[in-house]
């Protein structure tokens, strides 16, 4: 996993709380803090794209709808236009 340095001020009853806690678990301080980050995020859930584009789906019209069912659409598939 690629780890990624920071630098966070905290105040001082956190990092004695953060201290305390390493040392009674045999963590490190950024152990626990990575730990307490994650619980704190929660999971990275990401976008659902169809639910962000549902608005749009099926919008668009004119054109063909599928260009891979016309094998003519690919002739010039790969080739420089200023030909």
């Amino acid at each position: 996993m690629l780890m990624v340095a920071k630098t966070v001020k905290l105040p001082k009853a956190l990092h004695d709380r953060i201290r305390r806690q390493a040392r009674a678990t045999g963590r490190t301080d950024s152990a626990v803090i990575r730990e307490a980050l994650e619980r704190g995020l929660g999971e990275d859930e990401g976008i659902d794209m169809v639910e962000a584009l549902k608005d749009f789906i099926g919008s668009a019209t004119g054109g063909p709808t599928d260009l891979s069912t016309n094998k003519a659409y690919f002739n010039d598939f790969g080739r420089s236009r200023s030909r």
